[in-house]
């Protein structure tokens, strides 16, 4: 099991008890309305999205890095981070982050927090070699995430994907291992 630990937050792999939690944030509809392939009305959705997040825990040739995020202090769920392995061959991984946490924890740098912990893992311990991420471009809260981060705007997609049956346009950034490296 990973486990990451930052001041305020506990960054781990999913357990079964998470189950509530997560329904409870991947139902709500103001939370999710960017990201609403993962939006569910029921539970069984939730359990299903949770078999996901646990199904490659433990695996050699993990593909999927899905968290819980958990504030230490509270012991409260916060919400979800994680990365999906887009690609790997013997110079490294091309991993894609993302991220989702539940409204009452926004504004406090929690989210930033808990991605500067995995992009951290990321680079030391899974052998990538570029971390690549986006958001639709009027979620400026999540764009300011990966620009504290020290991610780099690689472009922009024009009404590319739909948000409330209206085409949105799309920023994507990355991050590459010799950037962080210069940083760090």
């Amino acid at each position: 099991m990973i486990i990451l630990e930052t001041e305020r937050l506990l960054i781990r792999d999913h357990i079964e008890e998470d189950l509530d939690d997560l329904f409870d944030l991947i139902s709500r509809p103001f939370e999710m309305r960017y990201i609403m392939d993962l939006f569910v009305v029921e539970p069984k959705g939730a359990k299903e999205n949770l078999a996901v997040a646990m199904r490659d825990i433990g695996k050699r040739n993990r593909k999927h890095y899905f968290f819980a995020i958990i504030e230490k202090e509270t012991s409260k769920y916060v919400g979800e981070i994680g990365f999906t392995v887009l690609d790997e061959n013997p110079s490294g991984k091309l991993l894609e982050l993302g991220y989702f946490t539940k409204r009452e924890f926004w504004d406090r740098g929690l989210t930033t927090e808990a991605a500067a912990i995995c992009v951290d893992y990321a680079f030391k311990e899974l052998n990538t070699w570029k971390i690549t991420t986006g958001c639709i471009k009027e979620n400026i809260a999540s764009e300011r995430i990966m620009i504290k981060l020290g991610f780099h705007k690689e472009g922009e997609l024009r009404n590319h994907q739909s948000v409330d049956q209206e085409w949105k346009d799309r920023v994507i950034y990355g991050f590459l291992k010799s950037e962080y490296q210069m940083e760090a």
